[in-house]
């Protein structure tokens, strides 16, 4: 290798006795002879915010020297050259502990990387803490024995830099004959404004040098390359860096790292977009287990979530010079006791270290507002606003009861199971949907009882509310379950026990939706309730001893995966049916002492029933809604080859399809005739309708 161990440590023993401002030479990098000429100013692509890797790199190589960081590369670069001859037999053993000591170091050992994306240009980006996942003794997992690392930096402060799977580990670190341009040449290519993105191999002047794949990346430096680059650009940043150093020797020293971002901007052959150092890495579909273990992998190396950022990005910064400490305030936890978060955490399924890590975004908002019901109230609204471009938003009420029972930090409400309070706390039956007319109508009620200036015992009673209608058929069972999804995921992340199984369950019932579409009333109550008990059971756990509670969910789920909806004990089943019509209207209070509370709440919509319906109408079609609740009359009329006419029916002008085909209308806004015969049909009509009717209920299919 062009390397010289030997020499490069004489002068760093020379360039401790002369140490320079590096302030003043890294204001003359910007226009160094190594850049062309050409001004390039050092910028930082992220800042160093909670919960960053540019933050923890900035405050460890803060006390670095420039000598300090020359010798990090040096004694890189110096590991590869005690490796023996390729002939050696001894070589591929030594090379496989290279291997091992980066795999197992405990420190954050950063690499630049070329990596090109299927019809995108390269990017030199940085890849950081590569280990190898292991499931344990006796585990299974389709990841283990495999080896992974972090690729550039983390989105926000909750969530890990991307995880990325390593290819064989001969690929990254072997190190081959390279053929590496010159400055003039890679200078002289760039300098034409047509020049493509990677130069084609040097006829002459080139030096051939051995390198991996990968080349290490001092922590000082790493930041400036964790938002990707092209190679082009990574080699001029690189050579500012270098320029930056204070003496002529300890630029020198580092032109072996500077000749690796050279090779980078070569291309494989003809390769338009393939590097000569590109490696192909591979996205990973995590399991939960693969992602615990990446959060506690990356946690020690990233800044802290809830303390202060002590380091400001700067032009030219981290390169050896002490940062300047703006102090910041540090966001505060008094809104909540130790328990209150002890109990938060285990909800949200995190140990202490992943909760520095993936704490939701909701509880920094309840931190910064407060834990007053009005800020809580505009925290949740803010967090569960529906999301328009989704196809599916969700439009989640934030009740009072809601906002009083997080303001409380009450989740599982006590573990009170009773029928009357399971809209109350983290619940299902907290989300079920309400018209916007009664939503309007819970606020006004609201408003007017907290403006009445005397109120009394049953006042206070009848303003309760009473947990919704339950669903009636299965897509409003899959719409509900959707709801209570996007609120759990909200308050509590998406590692949390109890989402993972409701999660789960929907996704079973939609792989089953051909055998789940003909799901009745009752048997969905069965599946919500098995759902509300987990929630009051697990929201209802403290976090003892670091064993975080977990969902009991399972049984239910592997039922449901087998075809079979496994029936709950000690059910309200009269009562949570009772509220299929409607929600019972709040208001309609005697005037008390504090005055007339409450508006005149709207009157419940009752269906329209026909009274006067044929028994024989009746059995068959009883067939047809048993199986497809929500069949129309106007399906059910077009399921058969031909179609039946509505011209042939013995109803009358105008009058509503669904009232005399199916027996009733369920429709409030319908506008057609709902009136009840004048006089029974004869047997002959019915034995005409029964007729006519009896190919669309054989063939009829949504």
């Amino acid at each position: 290798m062009v390397f010289c161990i030997r020499h490069l440590t004489l002068i760093l023993l020379e360039v401790e006795s002369s140490y320079e401002s590096f302030s003043t030479m890294a204001a003359n990098a910007v226009n160094d002879p190594a850049l062309g000429g050409v001004p390039f100013a050092l910028q930082l692509p992220f800042g160093a915010d909670p919960g960053s890797l540019t933050g923890w790199l900035l405050e460890k190589s803060s006390t670095d020297t420039p000598t300090d960081i020359v010798e990090s590369v040096a004694r890189a670069f110096a590991r590869y050259a005690e490796l023996p001859p390729v002939a050696n037999a001894e070589y591929e053993a030594e090379l496989t502990n290279l291997y091992n000591e980066i795999l197992s170091s405990d420190d954050l050992c950063s690499f630049l990387t070329v990596s090109t994306a299927p019809g995108q240009p390269p990017v030199v980006t940085v890849v950081s803490a590569l280990a190898r996942y292991s499931v344990g003794f006796g585990g299974v997992s389709a990841h283990n024995g495999k080896s992974f690392c972090f690729r550039g930096e983390a989105i926000d402060a909750v969530q890990m830099p991307p995880l990325i799977e390593a290819p064989e580990l001969a690929i990254l670190f072997k190190p081959r004959d390279v053929v590496v341009p010159n400055l003039g040449q890679v200078t002289g290519h760039y300098a034409n404004p047509v020049a493509s993105l990677l130069m084609p191999a040097p006829v002459a002047g080139a030096n051939t040098v051995q390198f991996a794949r990968l080349v290490f990346v001092p922590k000082a430096w790493a930041p400036y390359f964790l938002g990707g680059m092209s190679p082009h650009q990574a080699y001029q940043t690189g050579t500012a860096l270098v320029a930056g150093l204070p003496t002529v020797e300890l630029r020198t020293a580092a032109e072996t790292w500077l000749g690796w971002l050279a090779a980078s901007c070569m291309r494989q052959g003809n390769a338009e977009t393939l590097s000569e150092m590109n490696v192909a890495w591979k996205g990973v579909a995590a399991e939960r287990k693969l992602l615990k273990w990446a959060s506690a992998r990356i946690a020690p190396f990233r800044s802290p979530l809830l303390q202060n950022v002590p380091f400001v990005p700067q032009a030219n910064v981290g390169i050896g010079v002490p940062l300047q400490v703006a102090a910041a305030p540090a966001p505060t936890q008094a809104a909540f006791s130790p328990m209150e978060l002890q109990s938060y955490r285990a909800a949200c399924s995190l140990s202490e270290a992943e909760f520095s890590i993936h704490c939701p975004k909701i509880f920094q908002a309840f931190l910064d507002e407060g834990r007053k019901p009005e800020r809580i109230e505009t925290v949740l609204s803010k967090f569960l606003v529906p999301d328009l471009d989704d196809d599916f938003p969700v439009d989640i009420f934030v009740s009072q009861e809601l906002i009083k029972d997080i303001k409380q930090w009450k989740f599982g409400y006590g573990n009170d199971r009773g029928f009357d309070t399971c809209h109350r706390g983290i619940s299902p039956f907290a989300v079920i949907p309400l018209t916007s007319e009664h939503a309007s109508h819970r606020r006004r009620a609201h408003d007017r009882f907290k403006a009445a200036t005397t109120v009394s015992v049953d006042d206070v009673a009848r303003f309760e509310s009473n947990p919704g209608p339950i669903p009636r058929d299965f897509e409003a069972l899959l719409s509900l379950l959707w709801s209570y999804q996007k609120l759990l995921v909200t308050l509590f992340g998406k590692f949390c026990s109890h989402l993972l199984e409701v999660n789960e369950i929907r996704r079973v019932l939609l792989r089953g939706r051909n055998h789940f579409v003909t799901v009745t009333q009752e048997q969905i109550a069965h599946i919500l309730w098995a759902i509300f008990s987990d929630a009051r059971n697990f929201f209802s756990l403290s976090n003892q001893a670091d064993e975080l509670p977990k969902s009991g969910l399972a049984i239910t789920r592997g039922m449901l995966q087998s075809g079979t909806i496994l029936e709950q004990a000690c059910i309200p089943m009269t009562r949570l049916l009772g509220k299929a019509q409607a929600p019972p209207p709040i208001a309609a209070l005697p005037v008390t002492s504090a005055g007339a509370l409450f508006p005149s709440a709207p009157s419940p919509f009752a269906s329209h029933v026909n009274k006067g319906y044929h028994a024989e109408l009746k059995t068959l079609i009883a067939l047809v809604v048993a199986k497809y609740p929500s069949v129309r009359a106007t399906a059910l009329l077009q399921a058969s080859t031909p179609a039946v006419s509505i011209a042939t029916l013995p109803f009358p002008k105008g009058g509503c399809l669904d009232f005399y085909v199916l027996g009733r209308c369920d429709s409030k806004s319908c506008r057609y005739k709902h009136q009840e015969l004048t006089s029974p049909m004869g047997a002959v009509k019915v034995a005409k309708l029964v007729t006519l009717l009896t190919g669309p209920c054989q063939d009829y299919k949504p």
